[in-house]
């Protein structure tokens, strides 16, 4: 009796391993991870910005985890014709395209051969992060144009003043929408 209980237990710790170790036993997740970044800095830590090291930790998980970064241009080309997503798909991205996204995540990017999609507050361009009150420089538009041609990196609009689009109607929307695409 005692062997058997001895032999239960021990049955019990090990699936216990495999199921925190690999998810053994646990359905799968549906939908498509989104990891969403700010400000990445050498050091300093706060609500929006990471430090470079703690990033770099984060994508030596996703590596170790067999994860494979998409653009969200390769997802709707994915969604259009029907093909599969690979195994382990995961987005990342890094709002209002602050300048140290090039000094300090590009280059963990390109070590880890990770694509990532940055959203710019097109008035902010060249400027800082003056709708928080902050001093944090934005990317410049010859900045963008250079980073956009890397390949692994993709641009897209996070409004042009950095306003909410649930707090704006339809047309607000539309006039904002129309500021980014014409400058």
């Amino acid at each position: 009796m005692v062997y058997l209980l001895l032999t239960a237990a021990i049955f019990l710790l090990i699936l216990t391993g495999l199921i925190l170790e690999f998810g053994i036993l646990i359905p799968p997740r549906k939908g498509l991870p989104i990891l969403m970044y700010h400000k990445v800095s050498q050091t300093d830590e706060d609500g929006i910005t990471i430090p470079e090291g703690k990033l770099k930790q984060h994508f030596e998980y996703i590596k170790m985890k067999g994860y494979h970064t998409l653009s969200f241009n390769e997802l709707s080309e994915i969604l259009k014709t029907g093909k599969p997503l690979p195994k382990k798909p995961l987005i990342l991205t890094f709002d209002d395209a602050y300048r140290n996204f090039r000094e300090n995540a590009l280059p963990l990017l390109n070590t880890y051969g990770f694509k990532a999609s940055v959203f710019i507050p097109v008035g902010f361009m060249g400027k800082t992060n003056s709708w928080d009150n902050g001093s944090d420089p934005i990317l410049t538009v010859n900045e963008i144009k250079d980073l956009s041609n890397a390949g692994n990196i993709e641009f897209g609009i996070h409004s042009f003043l950095h306003r909410s689009y649930a707090g704006l109607d339809a047309a607000g929307i539309e006039n904002d929408l129309g500021l980014c695409i014409q400058t």
